[in-house]
């Protein structure tokens, strides 16, 4: 079987609200996540087996840092 990735949107109760690498939205329950997940990690799910990929989680992490600090800093840019 095909490893799919999901990036979790958010956590609600029992479930992880997670995209597809197509856009599409599904839940899955929490049980069949780690423990550990959180809100933005992307997970590798195969065989019924869920992987948080942390590399590719931190690297996600750092560009949309980057983008915020971007856009931040061209606010600032208008207001002066």
């Amino acid at each position: 079987m095909i490893a799919v990735k999901y990036t979790v949107d958010r956590i609600e109760e029992d479930f992880a609200v997670c995209e597809d690498e197509n856009g599409a939205m599904v839940n899955i329950e929490k049980t069949q996540l780690p423990a550990d997940i959180r809100e933005g990690d992307i997970v590798s799910v195969e065989n019924g087996e869920a992987v948080i990929l942390r590399d590719e989680t931190q690297e996600r992490r750092k560009i949309i840092s980057q983008k915020r600090k971007d856009i931040f800093a061209r606010k600032m840019k208008r207001t002066d």
